[in-house]
């Protein structure tokens, strides 16, 4: 996509590319959901800039056949946050260039007629996954009849200073790692893009205003980026128009789900602002490019400032010692970006980028199964000997050791929840919001009847009590690294390995 608009810095473009794929965001979300979106996205715009640029009817129905079939490749994913907020950038990127053509000349018709083929391809890979969806009707009911994703909708103007803050956290990158997350988020839920193009908007501006006085070819594409800026934030911060958000399908989308737009967008605006400066060779002046690259710098030192202030010095250098390190190559991509010297602000940009999250996936061969390790087994002997339903309280590997053990657990990822699982942890329904909803379903000590709680909007925690009624009528077996003291467990099996010891309890009377 970036070689599309800037074919003559294909350097810069690869550069770019890389730190963007090297995102926190992508790292820490490294699934499909989260990454077709996204190509669809720069497919899709890609096929929209050629489209207006070649004479060639051939290449349009080509890249309308590539546009139809990543559509449908992408929905399948189902995931509407995601969808949404990345077709807005597309839909307002598409107006950006009808609007551009215009300007050149072009009649409506005729732009429509070359544009119509890309969102004709785009159409029929909708209409495939449509009819695809009516074969799993049941399904989609149930996934959709859940309060979250289903029936969530999200309120304008519902962020808060602690959303805007990770939204901008990209020097602190190394906490997600080291700390296991951030502002008691966990790693991929506070995970976040380095907003280049959101902090180059003065510049942009300024290009835009130095256009409009000189009576120059305006920049529409500029201007609709901007636009859908600034749409996402007005849902963000401003209450007050929930209907018109409705109509938008904005409310569809949480705010920190809003993420994934806003950073496309920002990539997509770092483009076009050097396409800009290449084609009316401006600069941002040295007062305007210092001032921009001193706002994003201003806003990491006062996250820091505020992190040191709630944790403590000795914290938060722990978590993330080389913040100061990012801030600074950030700055400095920014202010390169803006002086018009892309190759220097692409170096600092994969400083800013690359480091922080290049450790998160490792290069790995084949897939490590759980099933050959010394925990699983002692799970799968012991459920062999008198099978029963299992809970796992602890790290992350006990839930998936349970799933991989393929015992009867209530850990795991629900797409949609069991009635008939829920009914025996919840009979009354009292905690219905927390479980009826896409997630990771945990447990962790408590006393009593189960309680039902959601660190965040895919996350289901359960308290546990080997005593309760609920353990009792239909829990076997306990899977911990942890101390458990309950009168009600019995320890069955042991297993020590390099990181921790793992304990099998089985359920007894008290």
């Amino acid at each position: 996509m970036i070689v599309t608009v800037l074919p003559r810095r294909p350097i810069v473009a690869a550069a770019l590319s890389t730190g963007f794929f090297f995102s926190p965001f992508f790292q820490w979300w490294y699934q499909s959901s989260t990454s077709w979106p996204v190509v669809w996205a720069l497919v899709t715009m890609t096929g929209l800039v050629w489209a207006v640029k070649t004479t060639s009817v051939k290449a349009r129905v080509i890249w309308a056949v590539i546009v139809g079939y990543i559509t449908a490749v992408m929905a399948m994913g189902i995931y509407l946050p995601y969808i949404l907020s990345v077709a807005y950038v597309v839909a307002f990127f598409g107006l950006g260039l009808v609007v551009d053509q215009l300007q050149n000349g072009t009649r409506w018709k005729q732009s429509l007629a070359l544009i119509g083929p890309t969102f004709l391809g785009g159409a029929v890979g909708a209409a495939v996954t449509g009819l695809f969806l009516l074969t799993k009707a049941s399904t989609v009911n149930e996934f959709l009849s859940t309060v979250y994703p289903g029936e969530r909708l999200t309120p304008s103007g519902s962020g808060d200073a602690r959303s805007l803050v990770v939204l901008v956290s990209s020097s602190f990158t190394e906490a997600l790692r080291n700390s296991g997350g951030f502002l008691h988020l966990n790693s991929s839920e506070a995970s976040t893009f380095f907003l280049t193009g959101i902090f180059l908007i003065p510049v942009a501006l300024f290009a835009i205003y130095l256009a409009i006085r000189g009576r120059a070819t305006i920049p529409w594409v500029l201007i609709s980026l901007v636009a859908v800026t600034a749409l996402f934030a007005a849902f963000i911060l401003i209450p007050g128009w929930d209907g018109l958000a409705h109509g938008l399908f904005l409310d569809r989308i949480p705010v920190e789900r809003l993420r994934i737009g806003i950073g496309l967008v920002s990539l997509v605006l770092v483009v076009y602002v050097i396409r800009f400066m290449d084609e009316f060779s401006p600069k941002g002046g040295i007062l305007l490019s210092t001032l921009t690259a001193l706002l994003f710098l201003s806003s990491q030192v006062v996250i820091a400032i505020a992190l040191i202030h709630s944790s403590g010095t000795a914290a938060f250098f722990a978590s993330t010692p080389l913040w100061w390190f990012y801030a600074l190559a950030s700055s400095a991509a920014i202010f390169f970006f803006a002086r018009r010297r892309p190759g220097l602000a692409v170096i600092a940009f994969l400083f800013a980028t690359v480091p922080s999250s290049l450790a998160v996936n490792p290069v790995y061969l084949g897939v490590f199964d759980l099933r050959t390790t010394a925990v699983s087994r002692a799970v799968v002997s012991v459920d062999k000997s008198n099978p029963g339903a299992w809970i796992g309280i602890g790290n992350p590997l006990i839930t998936a050791t349970l799933v991989e053990s393929g015992v009867r657990a209530y850990n795991g990822v629900q797409g949609a929840p069991s009635e008939v699982m829920w009914s025996k942890v919840d009979p009354k329904d009292q905690y219905r919001n927390q479980w009826d909803r896409i997630g990771f379903v945990n447990w962790t000590q408590g006393t009593g009847e189960p309680k039902v709680t959601n660190p965040s909007l895919d996350q289901i925690v359960s308290t546990f009590d080997a005593c309760s009624q609920f353990a009792q009528k239909n829990v076997r077996y306990v899977l911990t690294n942890e101390a458990l003291d309950s009168g009600c467990l019995t320890p069955q099996s042991r297993v020590t390995t390099q990181t921790s010891k793992y304990t099998v309890f089985r359920v007894i009377k008290p």
